[in-house]
């Protein structure tokens, strides 16, 4: 992720939108404490760079609905140790 700079380091813009009760409390449950703020810092920026790089392609897929999650089998859940943890394994 790319971050955006600013000279001023105090400067802090938000963005808000409006969801149902129904959302804000089913992210309330689903969200883990602390992370609410990073995704939606992330999605932010996933937003911006499909614009830049599809224009209104995406857009349009956006408002349709039609974005793909893009999750692979592959890819495993971090847990709660392995975010306070984050230790490299060594190969010997």
């Amino acid at each position: 992720m790319t971050e955006i700079e600013t000279d001023d380091e105090e400067y802090r813009p938000r963005l808000t939108f409006n969801c149902t009760e129904k959302q804000f409390l089913k992210l309330q449950e689903i969200i883990p404490w602390g992370l609410k703020k990073l995704i939606f810092q992330n999605v932010a920026q996933d937003v911006i760079e499909g614009i830049e790089k599809f224009g209104t392609v995406f857009i349009k897929a956006a408002l349709d609905r039609k974005l793909r999650y893009g999750i692979h089998k592959e890819d495993k859940a971090v847990t709660s140790r392995e975010k306070t943890t984050n230790k490299k394994e060594v190969k010997k």
